[in-house]
């Protein structure tokens, strides 16, 4: 099904499609079988197919998979790091730096809660420009994993980082505003989930945590 979608949307003329993420099975099941996916791609001229990696085996996993680019997530809040990928934010970033230094493919490296974090609240532009700055032979992606910024937030900060790209969603309709505020501040390149498929999970069980608690459920 999964292989099946992303071959749609090569069909459709994505320019460039994340086909899998290559975590721990255990750890986000909804993520597993990711060489699978690849294998049952219909590869398309003109379509770039790539794959998240959190760490080296990640990384080892989808360069074995065949796949075209390698797409680094990297957190910059200690409290989302180590709960996306079991890392405080300074041993993601070496760990980064390793897989680009070894990988033959071309790396995009995504920084996440780059404009706000579900644990942490608000998030100092100055280390998100700090973390872009230290990768400057990789992609930058800056995203709204919170799904709460405003367009001055935005495009600011890919003003200041001069980072070339965008993950956003499309929450209370301000994806679309932060999209055009991205453009217009020199981005080139939009991410974003389809048709509500992806967003992460560790996210997800955060804005539970608020709801619930609102509610005065149990946790």
């Amino acid at each position: 099904m999964r292989a099946e979608f992303v071959n749609r949307l090569a069909a459709a003329g994505l320019p460039r499609i994340e086909a899998a993420s290559f975590v721990r099975a255990d750890a986000v099941p909804q993520m597993a079988g990711a060489e699978e996916v690849v294998a049952g791609i219909e590869r398309r001229d003109g379509t770039e197919y790539s794959g998240l990696a959190l760490n080296e085996k990640g990384y080892d996993r989808l360069a074995a998979a065949g796949l075209d680019r390698v797409n680094f997530s990297l957190a910059a809040t200690d409290s989302f790091s180590r709960r996306n990928a079991n890392q405080s934010v300074e041993e993601a970033t070496a760990t980064a730096a390793a897989v680009i230094e070894r990988a033959e493919l071309p790396v995009t490296l995504t920084i996440s809660v780059a404009f706000g974090c579900p644990f942490e609240g608000r998030v100092d532009p100055g280390v998100v420009a700090d973390l872009a700055a230290r990768f400057p032979s990789a992609e930058v992606v800056l995203a709204d994993t919170d799904r709460r910024r405003h367009t001055r937030q935005v495009r600011d900060l890919v003003a200041r980082t001069n980072a070339p790209g965008l993950h956003l969603h499309n929450t209370r309709n301000t994806g679309y505003a932060n999209a055009v505020a991205g453009l217009e501040a020199g981005a080139t390149l939009l991410d974003s989930s389809c048709g509500g498929l992806g967003g992460c999970p560790f996210r997800a069980a955060r804005h539970r945590e608020h709801r619930d608690g609102r509610l005065g459920l149990p946790a």
